[in-house]
C-alpha cells in the first residue's frame, strides 16, 4: 500500500485532502489537467505565429512589388519577398516535412533568391497558415513522423527535438524575420 503524509494510505490523503473516491479518479483529474496545460501551451505558440503572420501581411502592405524584389545596399541583406517566403518554407518544412512526415521540397539555400509580387506571397501565406495550424496540432498529437528529414541548418540535434520545440522553433523564426523585414520595409522607404 503507497503511504504519503506521515504513513496515511494515498486513498485516504486522496479522499480527505482533494475529496476525490479513489486514486485512480485523482490520477485521471491530474491528467486531465496536464492535457489542458499542453492545449494551452500549444494553442499559445499558434496564436503566437499568427500573430506574425498578420504582422507580415501588414508590412508587406507597405511595400510595392519594386521594393518587395530590392536589396538593402549592406552586404549579405535579403529581399523582403526572400524573406517571407522562407519563413513560409521554413514552417513548411519544419511542420510540413519534419513534423507530418510529408514529402515538402525544400531548396532553402534558393529561398533567398526568390521573387515575386505581394498578392503571390499574401495567397502562400494563407495558404501555409491553414496547413500549419493542421500539421502543428497532428505533429503534437502523434509526434514526430520524419526524423531522418533533411532540410535544416539550424544547430539542434533532430534526433532529440520534441514537437513542441519545433513550434516554438517555428514561431521564433517567425518573430525574429518579422522583425527583420519590418527594419528592411523602414530602411527601404528612406
Amino acid at each position: 500500500m503507497r503511504r504519503v503524509n506521515r504513513g496515511m494510505p494515498v486513498a485516504t490523503y486522496v479522499k480527505k485532502r482533494y475529496g476525490f473516491e479513489s486514486v485512480a479518479e485523482f490520477e485521471g483529474y491530474v491528467a486531465r489537467l496536464a492535457r489542458h496545460s499542453d492545449q494551452a501551451w500549444s494553442n499559445a505558440a499558434l496564436d503566437t505565429a499568427e500573430r506574425c503572420w498578420d504582422g507580415f501581411v501588414a508590412t508587406l502592405d507597405d511595400l510595392s512589388d519594386d521594393d518587395l524584389n530590392r536589396r538593402l545596399a549592406a552586404p549579405g541583406s535579403n529581399t523582403p519577398y526572400a524573406l517571407v517566403h522562407h519563413c513560409i518554407e521554413m514552417t513548411r518544412w519544419w511542420l510540413g516535412t519534419f513534423g507530418c512526415g510529408l514529402d515538402i521540397p525544400r531548396d532553402r539555400a534558393g529561398e533567398f533568391e526568390a521573387t515575386g509580387t505581394r498578392a503571390d506571397l499574401v495567397e502562400r501565406i494563407a495558404q501555409v497558415r491553414r496547413d500549419a495550424d493542421v500539421w502543428a496540432t497532428r505533429m503534437l498529437r502523434e509526434g514526430i513522423a520524419a526524423r531522418a528529414a533533411r532540410g535544416t541548418n539550424a544547430d539542434v540535434d533532430l534526433d532529440t527535438v520534441t514537437p513542441e520545440w519545433v513550434l516554438l522553433h517555428v514561431v521564433h523564426e517567425l518573430a525574429q524575420h518579422l522583425g527583420q523585414l519590418q527594419v528592411t520595409r523602414d530602411l527601404l522607404r528612406d
